[in-house]
């Protein structure tokens, strides 16, 4: 049997991207070195050795087209949780569903 161990995400500033994402899910630095920084769930949550953990590699080039991997995300409050995001730094962009 498999399961999935890591997200990996390439990233310009692997410690930036990951402190946001860290505000964003609650979940804490397992490892942060120069190149490379781990985020897992908090060792109190059930998620704790189930979710997989996802990796910012840093590379040197920009990225030059959208993403191929992003995460959906699932607010206990879908009618705040851009507001609280935004406040994070995150930025509104129209991905055809509408808005808000």
């Amino acid at each position: 049997m498999l399961r999935i161990q890591a997200l990996c995400d390439d990233a310009r500033d692997p410690l930036a991207s990951a402190r946001f994402r860290r505000e964003v899910l609650g979940w804490r630095i397992t490892i942060e070195e120069h190149d490379e920084v781990v985020l897992g769930p908090r060792a109190d949550s059930p998620q704790d050795a189930v979710a997989a953990d996802v990796i910012f590699l840093e590379v040197p080039e920009e990225k030059a087209s959208k993403n191929r991997l992003h995460l959906e995300l699932r607010p206990d409050d879908q009618a705040t949780e851009p507001a609280r995001l935004e406040v994070l730094g995150a930025q509104r962009v129209s991905v055809g569903q509408g808005t808000t």
